[in-house]
């Protein structure tokens, strides 16, 4: 018997267009077998299953797995009480399938192809339950709940060559550091490091939300902030490498943006973990700022940039005129771009912006 991470439930027939294009739509076929209808194809790539899933109304952390089976349908199938097949989502990339009890076939309409150069959305169930296409209809959402960053090492360069995107937006960390197989913030931090590595050699940015103070889990949080300092560490010695282009990778402070606004019981789920549609409400507003920013911000907290890039408005000016005028706002500036940072980043930054004699 086929086995997955769980049960989903499913009420008959799903539908769900895809926003940027009313005509798409994605559904589990309510006749079991291994065709579409007319007017619909099946969904034979393993990336565009994940990416359906959401669309027709499923979570993906009931993704069962892969195979290939020339016993079951071919592509993306939902089983639900299927014999020898446990509840969810599964993919087999074998080219003819089979009919086999009750499993139904996802069918799409204008789903197909995928499309490149679009947002996507990736790493654990925070993005898994977080319904981000109806926020940016120009997205993927291939979140699955129980992932680490370890998890996404072994994802990463499937998306990036499948789907091209231009802003990946992931979190991942919590998973990594949380009993009974934990590791440590600098081991957490390790993979994360390696996923952003890859993905901006493949050319593209990461927006990365940090951890959440969540109420159930208070005995990790002073773990989820050493890993946060990490990555923020990180993404500022980005900044610095990347010169007067846009930082490649960019941070959204939820740690601290959720204390900020009180981090009552409200804005999570009834677990304590994972966030209620009024959490949510709050990641879609700092997200799409963030996502809005072209080149400027290396750090957002609450809605507003905390730590900026370098940019031509942190250097020194060179239009003597406005030289007196200027200077006091850009050493603030520049004071508050480094302020943070060890001595060998602060040296380095400082002589990117002009601002030490030699």
């Amino acid at each position: 018997m086929k086995s997955g991470p769980g049960c989903a439930v499913l009420l008959g027939f799903h539908f769900a267009p895809r926003l940027a294009d009313a005509a798409a739509e994605v559904m589990i076929y309510e006749t079991a077998g291994n065709e579409c209808p007319s007017g619909y194809t099946q969904i034979t790539e393993e990336v565009a299953c994940r990416a359906g899933m959401q669309l027709a109304g499923e979570e993906h952390m009931y993704f069962g797995g892969t195979e290939d089976s020339a016993e079951w349908p071919k592509g993306c199938y939902y089983c639900e009480g299927v014999d020898g097949c446990e509840n969810g989502t599964w993919f087999n990339s074998n080219a003819a399938g089979a009919a086999n009890g009750g499993a139904r076939p996802y069918c799409q309409n204008d789903f197909l192809p995928l499309q490149t150069g679009w947002q996507v959305f990736i790493g654990d169930s925070d993005q898994d339950y977080w319904d981000t296409t109806a926020q940016w209809p120009n997205s993927y959402n291939l979140g699955y709940g129980g992932y680490t960053c370890t998890d996404m090492i072994t994802k990463i360069d499937l998306y990036l060559t499948t789907l091209e995107p231009s802003w990946l937006v992931m979190t991942c960390g919590e998973n990594d550091v949380t009993p009974p197989d934990a590791s440590t913030a600098a081991e957490a931090f390790a993979d994360f490091k390696v996923v952003v590595d890859k993905s901006i050699a493949a050319g593209a940015r990461m927006l990365t939300l940090s951890t959440k103070p969540e109420p159930g889990t208070i005995d990790l949080h002073t773990v989820y902030q050493e890993y946060d300092a990490l990555v923020l560490e990180y993404a500022k010695e980005l900044a610095i490498d990347a010169g007067s282009n846009p930082p490649p990778l960019v941070i959204i402070d939820t740690y601290q943006g959720m204390m900020d606004v009180g981090n009552a019981n409200s804005l999570y789920d009834d677990d304590e973990v994972h966030l209620s549609a009024s959490g949510y409400a709050y990641w879609n507003t700092w997200t799409e700022k963030a996502l809005a920013d072209s080149d400027i911000c290396v750090q957002w907290l609450g809605g507003s940039c905390a730590f900026p890039a370098a940019t031509e408005s942190t250097s020194t000016s060179e239009d003597s005129d406005s030289e007196d005028s200027t200077s006091e706002g850009s050493t603030a500036s520049g004071a508050r771009w480094v302020a943070s940072w060890p001595l060998a980043a602060t040296i380095t930054a400082v002589l990117a912006l002009g601002q030490l004699a030699v």
